[in-house]
């Protein structure tokens, strides 16, 4: 039977530091576990999360411990309809402050501050010290209380807060609420308190209390299930490829995922990996139904206004390492897994896409290594020569001329999957060996991308630029009398390979180009409001002859104002 489920609005009352009560509320209070159902996914670090409880058919108070860590604005609970029992509130609480954590298994100084959270402590900031309160220590603005440090490995006691990259310092003093790099700290002493060297937070174990009451109907209550919607950090995917090109043409294509949890544990939950840029704003904020300070949220929600158009929270490409086994193999054995894999299964979702990796089961703390993508592509061999501008501002750069010119050697591969293909490093061979390694970007279906391999060591190139005229005092611009030099270049390559290759040369200038150069394709960019000279891109695409019997020249002229 089809359960119906609507949204309650709920008003959430926050109890820092309260224990559960005693008599005959505490009589009443029962512990519920909630286990996790889906969960998606971004590279970023945020996941979406699904959870559900279920509660007994009964009327209560219902405890679930510890509290969803949700981010801000992002918490939603919803419960079956129909069922007798509806939820009339809820709020979050504490379970008890609980032991202290020693000093002594902090393993750096930034573990030290996450233990401290609650307390008062003097620092050692810019060769001074001060008296603050810490409020939070995160990465990013996302506060870690001593009770949510990561630790370093599955069943491991020591915290891991050191490994956090970007780690911010939230803390009170006579100045006011500031965020500082936790780096910044070099000393951290403490006031004597009769020989305690434990960091007792100021509370404990957050729970999340049910307030559910029955409803006036002819039958008995049953059963009734509670849903939880929410975004959290600590779970990340990062993909990685393999293109083969062995095959003239044609491709092996392979992506593999990597999936990081350091948020929950999951057993048989149905997973998603989302591929996409969506609009995070408040990814480094917590969400205010938590146990932290009001002052240390609202300084989270202050730096996520300062920082919201930062790149950082774009869903970008993170965790580009490749698998760890792969590190184990000799190139020289590498292939390709045979036959091709059925691909994982995924759904547009607007500009995002959602690959379904299935249900699987990952401890809090495990990575886990799955099979993404397996399928052929078209590809086709290039090779690119990017010419530097020889001009900065109106100073000439000659010595870029005299510094050796880089041939790249890359493959133009064709996506005819019916999957997007991420942005994610990838790894390419032939025959078992490793030629480079390059970054594929994001491809849609039916679209190309170029994969940089490796130097072209077997392409030689070479270019030289000389001024052939110059008109003294051609033109005079914001009082300023400026000059119009002609400059001629040439560019020169060749191919000590067997076989001819095609290269596609692109050259950035300075001035404008009175005649376009035979092959080229031309394009006039952009340039700033009071600026004299244009901006020109030329792109030539040549074949080059095979054993160095003959070299390609390239000649192109322009003009450019020169001050006086």
């Amino acid at each position: 039977m089809m359960r119906r489920t609507t949204m309650g609005f709920m008003v959430a009352t926050m109890v820092l530091g309260a224990g559960i009560a005693v008599g005959e509320e505490a009589a009443s209070v029962t512990a519920v576990t909630a286990q996790p159902t889906r969960v998606a996914m971004f590279k970023n670090g945020v996941g979406v999360v699904e959870s559900r409880i279920e509660l007994p058919a009964r009327a209560g108070m219902y405890d679930l411990s510890p509290a969803p860590e949700a981010l801000y604005g992002s918490f939603w609970v919803t419960w079956d309809q129909g069922q007798g029992l509806t939820i009339d509130g809820i709020k979050l609480t504490g379970a008890g402050a609980g032991d202290g954590l020693p000093v002594g298994c902090a393993s750096s100084l930034a573990e030290v501050l996450g233990m401290c959270v609650g307390r008062r402590v003097e620092l050692l900031i810019d060769k001074q010290w001060i008296e603050a309160e810490i409020l939070s220590v995160g990465a990013g603005a996302t506060p870690i209380g001593p009770r949510e440090i990561p630790l370093e490995r599955a069943g491991s006691t020591r915290p891991n807060i050191a490994s956090w990259p970007g780690r911010v310092l939230t803390f009170r003093d006579d100045q006011g609420v500031r965020v500082l790099p936790v780096q910044q700290v070099e000393q951290v002493r403490f006031r004597d308190e009769g020989g305690d060297t434990s960091m007792k937070p100021s509370f404990g174990q957050s729970v999340l209390r049910f307030d559910v009451r029955e409803v006036p109907r002819k039958s008995e209550p049953r059963e009734m299930g509670v849903a939880m919607h929410y975004l959290a950090r600590g779970i990340a995917w990062s993909p990685s490829y393999l293109v083969d090109v062995t095959e003239p043409e044609k491709a092996r294509f392979t992506a593999n995922v990597v999936v990081v949890n350091d948020l929950m544990d999951l057993r048989d939950v149905e997973v998603e990996l989302v591929a996409g840029y969506p609009n995070l704003p408040y990814a480094g904020a917590s969400s205010m139904l938590s146990p932290f300070p009001l002052d240390a949220l609202m300084a989270q929600l202050r730096d996520t206004d300062r920082r919201e158009s930062s790149p950082m929270l774009a869903n970008q490409v993170m965790l580009q390492q490749r698998a760890g086994g792969y590190a184990e193999h000799d190139m020289a054995g590498w292939s390709m897994p045979e036959p091709l894999q059925p691909a994982t299964p995924g759904e547009q979702a607007e500009d995002l896409y959602y690959y379904k990796l299935g249900k699987i089961t990952l401890e809090r703390g495990e990575r886990g290594y799955y099979p993404l993508i397996d399928a052929h592509a078209p590809y086709e061999h290039l090779y690119t020569w990017d010419v530097p501008d020889l001009i900065d501002h109106e100073s000439y750069q000659d010595r870029l001329a005299e510094q050796p010119q880089i041939v790249w050697h890359a493959i133009k591969l064709t996506n005819f999957s019916e999957q997007p293909w991420t942005t994610a490093a990838a790894l390419v061979v032939a025959d078992g060996r490793l030629l480079g390694q390059g970054m594929v970007a994001y491809t849609p279906t039916g679209g190309t991308t170029e994969l940089k391999v490796t130097e072209a060591l077997n392409v030689k190139a070479t270019m030289q630029e000389r001024e052939i005229s110059r008109q003294r005092n051609a033109a005079s611009f914001y009082g300023h009398p400026y000059d119009l030099v002609t400059i001629e270049g040439e560019l020169e390559m060749t191919n000590f390979k067997s076989e001819p290759v095609t290269v596609r040369v692109s050259k950035l200038l300075t001035g404008s180009v009175p005649n376009k150069p035979d092959q080229a394709e031309m394009v006039q960019l952009p340039v700033g409001l009071r600026g004299i000279n244009g901006r020109v891109k030329l792109t030539w695409r040549v074949e080059v002859a095979p054993r160095g019997k003959q070299a390609m020249k390239l000649i192109y002229r322009y003009d450019v104002y020169v001050r006086v």
